[in-house]
Protein backbone atom coordinates (compact mmCIF):
# COMPACT_ATOMS: atom_id res chain seq x y z
CA UNK A 1 0.00 0.00 0.00
CA UNK A 2 1.38 3.41 -0.95
CA UNK A 3 1.07 6.36 1.39
CA UNK A 4 2.22 9.95 1.00
CA UNK A 5 4.18 12.51 2.97
CA UNK A 6 1.03 14.40 3.85
CA UNK A 7 -0.63 14.83 7.25
CA UNK A 8 -4.16 13.58 7.63
CA UNK A 9 -6.66 12.68 10.30
CA UNK A 10 -9.86 10.70 10.28
CA UNK A 11 -12.12 13.67 9.62
CA UNK A 12 -9.68 16.35 8.35
CA UNK A 13 -11.30 19.17 10.32
CA UNK A 14 -8.02 21.13 10.24
CA UNK A 15 -5.20 21.07 7.68
CA UNK A 16 -1.91 22.88 7.54
CA UNK A 17 1.84 23.05 7.38
CA UNK A 18 4.73 22.71 9.81
CA UNK A 19 8.36 23.78 10.03
CA UNK A 20 11.04 23.05 12.63
CA UNK A 21 14.65 23.88 13.48
CA UNK A 22 16.72 21.22 15.22
CA UNK A 23 19.10 22.14 18.02
CA UNK A 24 21.94 20.69 15.94
CA UNK A 25 25.24 19.26 17.15
CA UNK A 26 24.26 18.80 20.81
CA UNK A 27 21.48 16.34 20.07
CA UNK A 28 20.45 14.32 17.07
CA UNK A 29 16.80 13.50 16.47
CA UNK A 30 17.97 10.34 14.64
CA UNK A 31 19.29 8.97 17.97
CA UNK A 32 15.74 8.22 19.11
CA UNK A 33 15.29 5.78 16.28
CA UNK A 34 18.81 4.35 16.33
CA UNK A 35 18.25 3.46 20.01
CA UNK A 36 15.48 1.04 18.94
CA UNK A 37 18.07 -1.15 17.21
CA UNK A 38 16.07 -0.92 13.98
CA UNK A 39 18.13 1.81 12.28
CA UNK A 40 21.77 1.83 11.17
CA UNK A 41 22.76 5.47 10.74
CA UNK A 42 25.92 4.41 8.91
CA UNK A 43 23.76 2.95 6.13
CA UNK A 44 20.43 4.80 6.42
CA UNK A 45 19.34 8.41 6.55
CA UNK A 46 16.13 9.92 7.92
CA UNK A 47 14.18 11.62 5.14
CA UNK A 48 11.08 12.50 7.14
CA UNK A 49 9.05 11.93 10.26
CA UNK A 50 5.55 12.28 11.54
CA UNK A 51 4.16 12.53 15.01
CA UNK A 52 0.67 12.06 16.26
CA UNK A 53 -1.12 12.09 19.55
CA UNK A 54 -3.73 9.50 20.34
CA UNK A 55 -5.51 9.92 23.67
CA UNK A 56 -2.46 11.20 25.55
CA UNK A 57 0.23 9.05 23.89
CA UNK A 58 2.68 10.72 21.49
CA UNK A 59 3.97 8.48 18.72
CA UNK A 60 6.80 9.53 16.41
CA UNK A 61 7.57 7.61 13.23
CA UNK A 62 10.82 8.19 11.38
CA UNK A 63 11.15 7.37 7.69
CA UNK A 64 14.57 6.09 6.68
CA UNK A 65 16.08 5.49 3.24
CA UNK A 66 19.39 3.84 2.29
CA UNK A 67 22.17 6.40 1.91
CA UNK A 68 23.08 6.99 -1.73
CA UNK A 69 26.56 6.46 -3.12
CA UNK A 70 28.85 9.33 -2.13
CA UNK A 71 29.01 11.86 -4.95
CA UNK A 72 30.53 14.86 -3.20
CA UNK A 73 27.35 16.94 -3.02
CA UNK A 74 26.09 15.48 0.28
CA UNK A 75 23.44 12.94 1.22
CA UNK A 76 20.36 15.15 0.94
CA UNK A 77 21.18 16.75 -2.43
CA UNK A 78 21.99 13.28 -3.81
CA UNK A 79 18.70 11.86 -2.54
CA UNK A 80 16.76 14.84 -3.80
CA UNK A 81 18.28 14.39 -7.25
CA UNK A 82 17.42 10.68 -7.16
CA UNK A 83 13.81 11.33 -6.06
CA UNK A 84 13.32 14.03 -8.73
CA UNK A 85 14.45 11.66 -11.50
CA UNK A 86 11.77 9.11 -10.64
CA UNK A 87 8.64 10.91 -9.54
CA UNK A 88 6.32 8.08 -10.51
CA UNK A 89 7.52 5.24 -8.29
CA UNK A 90 6.83 5.47 -4.55
CA UNK A 91 9.91 6.21 -2.43
CA UNK A 92 10.89 3.06 -0.55
CA UNK A 93 11.36 3.74 3.18
CA UNK A 94 11.76 1.95 6.47
CA UNK A 95 9.29 3.20 9.08
CA UNK A 96 10.42 3.09 12.72
CA UNK A 97 8.08 4.20 15.51
CA UNK A 98 8.83 5.33 19.06
CA UNK A 99 6.58 6.53 21.88
CA UNK A 100 7.65 9.70 23.72
CA UNK A 101 6.45 12.38 26.04
CA UNK A 102 5.98 15.89 24.64
CA UNK A 103 8.98 17.03 26.68
CA UNK A 104 11.20 14.30 25.20
CA UNK A 105 10.05 15.15 21.67
CA UNK A 106 10.45 18.94 21.83
CA UNK A 107 13.91 18.82 23.43
CA UNK A 108 15.28 18.07 19.94
CA UNK A 109 13.94 21.30 18.43
CA UNK A 110 14.97 24.92 18.85
CA UNK A 111 11.79 26.13 17.12
CA UNK A 112 8.66 24.31 16.03
CA UNK A 113 5.82 26.03 14.20
CA UNK A 114 2.53 24.50 13.09
CA UNK A 115 -0.16 26.40 11.20
CA UNK A 116 -3.62 24.91 10.79
CA UNK A 117 -6.63 26.27 8.96
CA UNK A 118 -10.15 24.95 8.86
CA UNK A 119 -10.12 22.03 6.41
CA UNK A 120 -13.17 23.26 4.53
CA UNK A 121 -11.48 26.60 3.68
CA UNK A 122 -8.81 26.63 0.95
CA UNK A 123 -6.45 29.33 2.30
CA UNK A 124 -3.19 27.47 3.01
CA UNK A 125 -0.29 29.70 1.98
CA UNK A 126 -2.47 32.81 1.57
CA UNK A 127 -1.24 36.12 2.95
CA UNK A 128 -3.22 37.77 5.72
CA UNK A 129 -3.14 41.12 7.55
CA UNK A 130 -3.70 41.44 11.28
CA UNK A 131 -6.21 44.22 11.88
CA UNK A 132 -6.69 43.71 15.62
CA UNK A 133 -5.44 41.50 18.41
CA UNK A 134 -1.87 40.56 19.25
CA UNK A 135 0.89 40.78 16.65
Amino acid sequence: MSESFQASTQYGDWKGTAAADEFGADSSFDELFEATGNVDLEEEIMIGFEFYNIEGSLYVSGYFHPKPAENGSGWYPSLNEQFQKDQIAPIKVKKVRVELTLEQFFKYFKRFNVVLVKGAIDILGREYKIISGVE
